[in-house]
């Protein structure tokens, strides 16, 4: 039987996981100053290159997170409703 649900359990686990690492990266770049990566210290100079200010960078980083988790909210109280829906059906 669990051998049935494997792949739902490994899709849940890759989903709770990006959440973490989520959470690490916006708490690492709300920490931090400026950008550790050289590429983008390099943008400033060449023409053509779309330079994003580490301060602006950082917030809309961390919007999109905290979007992402509102999204995730959503989904799991649309889920709940389908689940409720179909237990009163059956009844």
């Amino acid at each position: 039987m669990i051998f049935r649900y494997l792949w739902l359990y490994i899709i849940v686990l890759k989903s709770f996981l990006v959440y973490i690492f989520d959470i690490f990266s916006a708490v690492t770049m709300l920490t931090t100053k400026n950008w550790s990566n050289e590429i983008f210290k390099q943008c400033q100079d060449i023409k053509g290159c779309v330079f994003i200010p580490f301060t602006t960078g950082k917030w809309l980083f961390v919007s999109c997170i905290l979007v992402s988790f509102l999204l995730a909210s959503h989904l799991h109280s649309l889920l709940d409703n389908i689940r409720l829906l179909r237990i009163t059906a059956c009844i």
